[in-house]
């Protein structure tokens, strides 16, 4: 068995367009001192969304709406190193007519490089994918499924329709499920969900969320709407039964063969996903380094993107 902290260890982060900012300035950061990382970090991709009606899971701002120049810029940013932008098309609530969303089609016009990727819950949008865009995307399956029955979470892992399956966050701990899996590649672990176990609310949360993101309206009297443990920030989060440590994933999940681990946060606090990335990412004495400047550049501003304030152009 590889040694654990030699294994590496492929990151999928949160917030492409709602916290673009940071991640400019960090991979510029990354560029200048690669040794800012921990040894074997790896960062996959990126995810997040423009505001689009495919869009689930998290709920995006109206004013994220890129034009075709700023959606290049952004693809370019991270192809060019090597990083997938990743969509959040996870919407749960999308009928036959939705696949024909310009703005969508759009999108997936622009990244359709082969380099880029797409997490999806909808049977409708995957087959539209397929057809008008072979072999232009790799496919996620999305945690949002909340796939809780071990068969239908293991057919999933072992359908070639999909590159990875981000499992439900309440397999995290159960080793021996894990185990019991003759192929892990595919396994993605979300590290640090901020939901309790067990939540009867989650998918009605992202139903909700999904509806909200067609209809731009949201039912702020549901449970799911007002639930608690949103807003969670790191140490916090850190407290919650499938959360899973730095320690975790080198001593438990790389020995095992599951290297692949997505972090939330896209619509966490800037200060709390910069902690967040800080935590999984970033040697620990190089830390408040690090942390010391994202905070003096760019926290006097605007955290999404912005096409004039980016470094890249």
């Amino acid at each position: 068995m590889m040694n654990s902290y030699n294994a590496p260890a492929y990151f999928n982060l949160p917030g492409l367009f709602e916290k673009y900012r940071i991640y400019d300035f960090l991979l510029e950061m990354i560029k200048k001192d690669p040794t800012i990382l921990k040894d074997n970090v790896i960062i996959h991709s990126i995810y997040g969304c423009p505001h689009v009606i495919w869009n689930g899971g998290r709920g995006v701002s109206s004013r994220l709406m890129l034009d075709r120049q700023e959606l290049e810029l952004v693809r370019n940013r991270v192809n060019r190193v090597g990083i997938a932008a990743r969509f959040t098309f996870t919407n749960n609530s999308l009928v036959d007519t939705d696949i024909y969303d310009t703005y969508g089609n759009a999108i997936l016009d622009i990244f359709g490089n082969g380099k880029n990727e797409v997490i999806v819950n909808s049977p409708i949008l995957l087959k539209h994918i397929q057809e008008k865009y072979p072999n232009k995307y790799g496919f996620v399956s999305s945690t949002t499924k909340r796939l809780i029955n071990k068969d239908l979470e293991t057919k999933e892992l072992y359908d070639d329709t999909y590159r990875y399956v981000c499992l439900d966050y309440d397999f995290n701990k159960d080793l021996e499920y894990l185990d019991s899996l003759s192929d892990v590649s595919r396994v993605e672990i979300l590290a640090n969900p901020v939901c309790k176990s067990n939540c009867p609310w989650r998918v009605k949360h992202y139903t909700e969320i999904s509806k909200g993101e067609k209809f731009a309206k949201f039912d702020i009297t549901s449970p799911a709407s007002n639930c608690e443990d949103q807003g969670k920030w790191l140490e916090e989060a850190k407290q919650g039964q499938n959360f899973v440590t730095v320690e975790e994933i080198n001593d438990v999940y790389l020995p095992r063969g599951v290297n692949n681990f997505k972090l939330e946060g896209r619509s966490n606090s800037s200060l709390d996903l910069v902690d967040i990335l800080l935590y999984y990412l970033i040697k620990e004495d190089k830390q408040y380094a690090v942390r010391k400047q994202i905070y003096l550049a760019l926290f006097d501003r605007d955290m999404s993107f912005t096409a004039k304030s980016c470094s890249c152009q």
